[in-house]
């Protein structure tokens, strides 16, 4: 029997100018968010409705 895939998907904001920006990806955990120059560095995660909630302010905030 095959392991599933454990290797989260990451992804990077579509405002991201290649180089200062976090990366996301979901797990079962929550969401984790790395720094996009340093992907072997610390992941942090976050509880998905705290992320959601965080997200939106964001989103409006602009």
């Amino acid at each position: 029997m095959s392991q599933p895939n454990t290797t989260p998907a990451w992804r990077t904001s579509s405002y991201s100018d290649g180089g200062g920006c976090v990366e996301t990806a979901l797990d079962t955990s929550g969401v984790l968010v790395r720094d996009s120059k340093v992907v072997s560095g610390p992941i942090h995660t976050y509880d998905r409705r705290a992320w959601t909630i965080f997200a939106e302010a964001i989103k409006f905030s602009h």
